[in-house]
């Protein structure tokens, strides 16, 4: 294992000081640094920041320069600290740190509510703005410009995040369900029933017309009585048993659909010789009080493991645990479900809530240190503290 890279804020490190943050890194045994290139909200406390302790994050805002003339349809947003990230890549290059473009793709609130035709949409119609949808025409055209423009900026690797369909809850502020809703309406109230994910479908034989009648029938039955709550876990086995496995395949209309724009984005970033990492987020959906992420947990988002595997360089998953065996046994599985066809990188907090001590930072190092595991990324600079650093620099030295 050789490719250990930190996560960071560009904006942040030039608040800090680019010279004495990259010294940071790179003392602590990082070869590269993972730098927000276009990123969502977020309310942030930033312990070493001298301008800001507790900062709200620009919501979808770009961080890089990028030629306005490059996109037709749905055009970024500068951000109003001009261009970080170009500043912050440049150093770590001239210091020998390898630079990858953090990217989230298609969450993006505040593109979502300007260009509200390409966001997704529930079985009701109901516009998402938080996620633009994989599907959509525009969006993709968003993203593989996104993506053009980042290769062209001389980066190592860019690594799309978001670049799949949403659940229903994703941490959007004031969030306000005061029904008591089953696992699978809670999770059809999240599945996108746009124009074009039902357009995808009928293309496989989907009767989609019977699959949104059915859909909404049962969800009309949720907001009408409380007698509706079905607490059955949302399977994929369970899944398939309903409406004569409709839904299972409009599902895997939606897992093609994210494969193939991930392809897509593999070409464009082939041009210019860009790695291409997909981040699959299921590590996130981990429920309380399990110590294992279910094994095929990815479908939620639209993602198949093994056809990414096929169209990217790396694959990214999060090891969000305090244990350092079920970070291991993560990673294995999705070792497995992918056969293998691609690096595995594997993100890990080495602070709180998962790592309180250099010794389980050192435990889980060793145990991901496997041939097919290509990388370690560590989650964040901006949020840890100089101490925490210190020790993931212990860590990184012990475990090599």
């Amino acid at each position: 294992m050789t490719d250990l890279t930190m996560f960071a804020f560009p904006a942040d490190i030039v608040d800090e000081g680019m010279e004495a943050a990259l010294d940071h890194i790179a003392a602590s045994g990082m070869s590269g640094v993972s730098l927000a290139a276009l990123y969502h909200d977020g309310r942030d406390l930033l312990p070493h920041n001298p301008r800001a302790r507790v900062k709200f994050q620009e919501d979808g805002a770009t961080f890089f320069a990028f030629d306005e003339a490059g996109f037709t349809k749905i055009q970024p947003i500068r951000s109003s600290r001009g261009n970080p990230f170009d500043q912050v890549r440049d150093a770590a290059h001239s210091r020998g740190l390898e630079t990858t473009a953090w990217t989230v793709f298609l969450h993006n609130t505040s593109l979502g509510r300007r260009n509200i035709d390409a966001v997704t949409r529930n079985v009701f119609g109901d516009p998402q703005f938080t996620s633009l949808c994989p599907a959509n025409p525009a969006a993709i055209e968003y993203s593989l410009s996104v993506a053009a423009a980042i290769g062209a900026s001389g980066v190592d690797a860019l690594n799309a995040e978001g670049l799949h369909y949403l659940p229903l809850e994703h941490g959007y502020h004031h969030e306000r369900y005061f029904l008591r809703i089953g696992p699978i309406d809670r999770f059809l109230l999240g599945v996108c029933f746009c124009s074009h994910c039902c357009a995808r479908a009928a293309e496989r034989g989907v009767d989609v017309d019977a699959l949104v009648a059915g859909v909404r029938d049962r969800l009309e039955r949720v907001f009408t009585t409380a007698a509706s709550f079905d607490p059955e876990p949302d399977t994929p086995a369970r899944i398939a048993e309903l409406w004569d496995g409709a839904l299972s395949a409009f599902l895997a209309s939606r897992e093609a659909v994210v494969a193939e724009l991930a392809l897509a984005m593999r070409d464009t970033l082939q041009q210019y010789e860009t790695r291409f990492i997909f981040n699959d987020p299921a590590g996130a959906l981990r429920k309380p009080n399990t110590d294992h992420l279910e094994t095929n947990e990815s479908w939620r988002l639209g993602i198949d493991p093994q056809a990414i595997a096929t169209v990217c360089d790396e694959i990214q998953i999060l090891g969000y645990s305090v244990d350092p065996a079920v970070v291991e046994r993560d990673a294995d599985d999705y070792l497995r479900r992918i056969d293998s066809l691609a690096p595995l990188r594997v993100a890990l907090r080495p602070t709180f809530p998962d790592c309180e001590s250099t010794e389980n930072l050192i435990e889980k190092l060793r145990r991901l240190d496997k041939p097919e595991i290509s990388g370690i990324d560590f989650y964040a600079y901006d949020f840890m503290r100089l101490e925490e650093l210190d020790r993931v620099r212990e860590a990184v030295m012990a475990a090599s």
